[in-house]
């Protein structure tokens, strides 16, 4: 005899003799008795993943105008502050973040003589 535990407060029994009893623990191993039946999705071994064939895009490297650069920093290095040259430089459209960052970049090293 064996006890299927099919809800909390209501077991049932099972008595294991003959083809009903071997019929029982093929019903058992099969989880027919479960309380909370699992699905299973069984997935073949070969899983198909479709991949884009696109590739990506380089990332753009922004470069900064060379006149553009070459003017702030030379006013820059004559003493003049970021309002002077967005006066001298209207004509040029430049931004006050524009120069900012022109006047923080990298200046390259002039050689010593």
């Amino acid at each position: 005899m064996v006890e299927i535990g099919q809800h909390k407060t209501n077991a049932e029994y099972v008595i294991l003799g003959g083809a009903s009893g071997e019929q029982a623990l093929k019903d058992v191993r099969e989880g027919k008795y479960r309380r909370d039946p699992v699905v299973v999705k069984r997935e073949s071994l070969r899983t198909h993943f479709d991949v884009p064939k696109r590739g990506f895009s380089q990332p753009r490297i922004r470069k900064y105008p060379a006149d553009r650069v070459k003017f702030v920093q030379a006013l820059h290095d004559q003493g003049y502050g970021v309002e002077d040259i967005l006066e001298k430089g209207a004509y040029m459209n430049l931004t006050r973040s524009e120069v900012a960052r022109y006047m923080s970049g990298h200046r390259p090293r002039s050689p010593r003589g």
